[in-house]
């Protein structure tokens, strides 16, 4: 489990806008659930982006009309006979506000007010959707994601990510048409903000370390990589001396039972190997690359373990976030200490 309160503090790493003085109140505001922590930060947000302006774009459309708009489409215009009825199809481009950005927006709020929020803010997201009269309401599953922030847009990038979170919270019943709240404690909702949380933190404090999460190149004798999987770290973190790379994991369950014992995943196993002996190609032989698996704690009790197999360290680590947050920083500093222990050096 974790503390709703730990929930913000991830948040505010991953999202920096949720520092601004627009959403300083969710600093110090106690929320029982995710779900609240989250419809608050949409009221605050859409408040915010109201005042600086609803973003409109120019949206295609293809319509059946009396008269030219536009593009005549004259192969749909004569499939659908729409001459016989005094009608041609047209393609045209209008300046709306009906876009990817504010669908996702209004959708998801939408979704919002059938979970259990309290009636305060369920009122308060109900009188903000007044303010999107001509913007349609999609299902979850048919939002289009892949928007392209331009400098108009820029400003949504923060509520567009904390929208997909709350999506990915949220299951569309099969037998009802309403929305149903997950467990926002869910492992498959958490594990994309605990990735992008440690990223954050590790690179807004430790400034003087080079680290990314980083493409991973394989080093092969001979053949082509082109069909080899792409390796990508969740966080890689460097400096002239050594390379840690971390593999971020929060699952319901860390261990997996097998023939009355418990051990680690073998997929974790063999993938943060894999990333340590192909970074270790790159580098000359005095510079160390190690590995971390950073689990996120569970009610489980895993001490943690360090082991050296074939000259490569790799660490398997429980990060408990359901700690007072002054412990999550100190866990977390002391990674970066025990393999850097000068952090603020020059890179």
């Amino acid at each position: 489990m974790i503390r709703v309160r730990n929930i913000y503090h991830m948040l505010a790493y991953a999202f920096t806008n949720l520092k601004a003085q627009e959403y300083a109140s969710l600093q110090t505001e106690e929320f029982e659930h995710a779900a609240d922590l989250y419809a608050q930060i949409l009221i605050n947000g859409i408040r915010v982006q109201l005042k600086r302006g609803i973003v409109r774009s120019y949206e295609e459309h293809t319509e059946e009309l009396t008269c030219v708009r536009g593009r005549i489409l004259f192969a749909e215009t004569a499939h659908t006979r729409a001459l016989q009825r005094g009608r041609i199809i047209c393609e045209h481009d209008d300046f709306t506000e009906d876009n990817d950005f504010n669908r996702i927006l209004i959708s998801v709020s939408a979704a919002l007010l059938k979970t259990d929020i309290t009636p305060a803010r369920k009122k308060s997201l109900q009188h903000l959707l007044k303010y999107f009269p001509h913007v349609r309401r999609l299902p979850l599953q048919q939002l289009n994601w892949k928007v392209r922030f331009t400098r108009q847009s820029k400003n949504y990038r923060m509520l567009i990510g904390i929208c997909k979170l709350v999506a990915e919270g949220l299951m569309q019943s099969s037998s009802a048409g309403d929305t149903q709240l997950m467990d926002f404690q869910d492992a498959r909702h958490l594990n994309t903000l605990y990735e992008k949380f440690l990223l954050a933190y590790f690179q807004q404090t430790y400034k003087g370390l080079d680290i990314a999460a980083r493409k991973i190149r394989w080093s092969l004798d001979e053949g082509d990589p082109a069909f080899l999987p792409g390796l990508r770290s969740d966080i890689l973190i460097r400096n002239r001396e050594r390379t840690l790379i971390i593999d971020a994991k929060y699952y319901s369950r860390i261990l997996q039972a097998y023939y009355g014992s418990s051990h680690h995943h073998p997929h974790n196993l063999n993938q943060i190997l894999n990333y340590v002996h192909q970074e270790s190609a790159a580098h000359p032989a005095e510079h160390e690359v190690c590995g971390m698996l950073l689990y996120a704690g569970t009610d489980e009790n895993v001490p943690d373990k360090e082991f050296v197999t074939c000259g490569k360290r790799i660490h398997i680590k429980v990060l408990d976030l359901n700690a007072d947050f002054a412990d999550i920083r100190a866990t977390l500093g002391s990674i970066i200490t025990r393999y850097f222990p000068h952090p603020q050096a020059l890179r």
